[in-house]
Parts: structure tokens; sequence; C-alpha cells
């Protein structure tokens, strides 16, 4: 697959120096814990990598089967959990790949074990909706306990809370009016991100509002950072998590950073990845996770690279080179989400009762 070159501004030279991360790790192998899966979104695969040596130990690109015929577009988010790989394929628009260059539909959020087999689907392939079993360019999903996946449904404008059943699933909370954009109670716009928290709240991140929200299960707003169009406080947010002693962390997109906030909205942290030496002009990160350890994870989407920085933006980790596509294993096309296994810090938990570093995170009682 040869990619069709990127908007004019992205592609910069430059190289990144590498110093390894100190992870878990012995001989490489699939799941191992400290292993990093990655979205590689325009090379239409999921790949995880163990982290001193680079290894890929795994990669899903849909035709890993000859039971699975349908190929895997535009993946936008992927997790694993007990040997399971939750993704999301969003599909892609025209132009951005040779291989599709109409685009190509893919609204679907998708299970496959350790020998990619899918073994449970929401939404389809080619089918673009709001009804039953449809999904309109969702844009990330995550597990939780007692059958719980949470979806971000961004072209539906939309957040699902589904509870799994069979090979199918019932919708037992929604936020957002299903195709209609706003700002006010019950209304999103463009939502990229949804976590449930442990008091049995949902923080959303509102990308085509700019804004990042908590709201109850009854709809009520009860915290907001950022504002529809005040751009210097967040751009088109694309992620947002909640960390131990009730701070967010939020990937502001639009203005290429990643920022830790308080409940007052004050600055903890910041670090601008276009500020990096030899950056894209516009990288747009898309995904950025603290790590059990306390340094944060960050997909930098139009730099081509995942990187791991300690706590004073120092990197540590890198996969990719900073700034050049490519598709070998060594390189990446626009990565869109990176997570280590078996550390869900700040997420919502599969296990329940709270992620990584403490009760914040997770669900209160379940549905």
């Amino acid at each position: 697959m040869k990619g069709i070159s990127h908007p004019v501004g992205l592609l910069l030279a430059g190289l990144l120096s590498v110093v390894p991360a100190v992870h878990a790790a012995s001989k490489p192998r699939f799941d191992a814990r400290g292993n990093v899966i990655i979205v590689d979104q325009y090379n239409n695969r999921i790949i995880e990598v163990e982290p001193i040596t680079h290894t890929v130990v795994w990669e899903y690109d849909g035709s890993a089967t000859k039971s699975q015929t349908v190929p895997l577009v535009g993946p936008r988010d992927a997790e694993r959990f007990h040997g399971r790989t939750l993704i999301v394929a969003g599909g892609l628009p025209p132009g951005v790949n040779s291989d599709y260059p109409s685009g190509y539909t893919d609204d679907r959020v998708f299970e496959i074990d350790r020998k990619s087999k899918i073994k449970w689907q929401y939404g389809q392939t080619g089918v673009s909706g709001a009804g039953d079993n449809q999904l309109n360019n969702p844009v990330s999903a995550v597990y939780g306990p007692h059958k719980a996946v949470l979806i971000a449904d961004q072209g539906n404008h939309r957040v699902l809370h589904l509870k799994r059943k069979g090979k199918g699933a019932k919708i037992v909370w929604q936020y957002g009016t299903s195709g209609v954009s706003g700002d006010g109670t019950n209304q999103l716009d463009g939502p990229s991100s949804v976590q449930r928290l442990g008091n049995g709240d949902y923080l959303i991140a509102d990308t085509g509002n700019d804004r990042v929200i908590e709201v109850t299960r009854k709809y009520d707003l009860v915290w907001q950072y950022g504002s529809p169009g005040e751009t210097n406080i967040l751009s088109a947010p694309t992620y947002a998590c909640r960390l131990h002693g009730d701070n967010i962390l939020i990937t502001d997109s639009g203005n290429n950073r990643v920022l830790l906030v308080d409940r007052t909205g004050s600055n903890l942290f910041t670090y601008v990845t276009s500020a990096r030496t030899g950056s894209a002009g516009d990288p747009q990160p898309t995904h950025a996770v603290q790590l059990k350890k306390g340094n944060f994870l960050i997909a930098d989407q139009f730099n081509h690279q995942v990187i791991e920085i300690d706590p004073s933006g120092n990197v540590v980790f890198s996969h990719g080179t900073i700034a050049d596509s490519g598709e070998g294993d060594s390189l990446l096309d626009a990565p869109t989400d990176a997570k280590i296994v078996d550390d869900f810090t700040g997420l919502t938990s599969p296990k329940g009762g709270g992620g990584g570093g403490g009760g914040g995170y997770g669900f209160g009682s379940p549905f």
C-alpha cells in the first residue's frame, strides 16, 4: 500500500533520537505487559510493539485469517483486555490513501481474539446510520465492566453506553441527539471520546464545541473546560481522561498540545508536540494517556510517531520517525491511538472499581 502525500506542511525533515524506555519486558511476545498497542491509521493496521527492541509482535489489518475477508480501513482506536482487542474502524475520507482514493466507509466497533477472529461487533462496513446496529464515523471505544462498551459516535454527534448481549448490544444510555449538533443540554458536536467515571458521571471530549464536559446520567452538566469558539482555551480536543486526584488530561489537538488541568481549570502541565525538533507544522496529536509510572504516552498523529514523555517533557521512547510517514515495522502513517498493555490508568477500567491509580475511574454500580 502506498500512501498519498499528506497536506502541505505536514511532512518536514527531521529525526528524533530515541532513548529506550524502561519497561518490564523479556522475550518479545504477544500481550506481554508493557507492550505498546498502536493504531496506525493510514496504514490500515493495528500493531503491538515490544518497546525495548521495537519488535512488532502482533499485527491486524483485517486479512489475518481466511475466515475474515473484510479489510480494516482507517482504524481510530484500540484497547487490549485479557488477550482480546477492541477496535474502532472509522474508514477513510477521499484523497488520503491510494488504495481507497474515493474513501471508504467502515463504521463499526468490534472485538477480535488473539487469532484475529471477530467475536463481537456493533456497526457495519459500508453502512452509516443512527439506527439499531449502526454508527457514523466512530472514533473511539473503551471496555467497561459488566459487558459494557462506550463509543464516541462522532458523525451522529452522540456517545453511547452499550451493554453487550451475545454477538449484539443494547444501548443503555446515550448523550447527544442522533444526527443533531449543538451545545445545549443533551447536545454534542462531533465528540471524540467518552469515559465513565467512578461516580457514575461521563467525561466527554466534545470536539466540535472546543470543550471537555462532565455530565451525569440524568444529563446534568457538572463540569466544563473550554467553550464553543474559544480556541485559545481548547481547539478541537480529541481525548480526555480523569486521573487520580481529579485532574483531567486533555489532548488539545487543534492547538497541537497535551494539557493537564485541575477542577478549577488551572493548567498543571503542557506539552506542545509541534515544538519538537523536526516537527511537522501542524501534527494534531489525537490521544494522550498517563501511565502507571507517571509518564505520558502520546499518539502524535501527523508527526507519524508515538512518543512517551516523562513529567519534565523529555522523550524517553518513540516509535516511528518524526514527520516521516512509511509502511515498515519501524514506521507509522498518522497514528491516532496508543496504549500500554494492562495499564488502565485514567481509563474506564474493564476490571471495575477504578483504573490503574485509584478509585476515580471505572464504573459505579452496573446498569
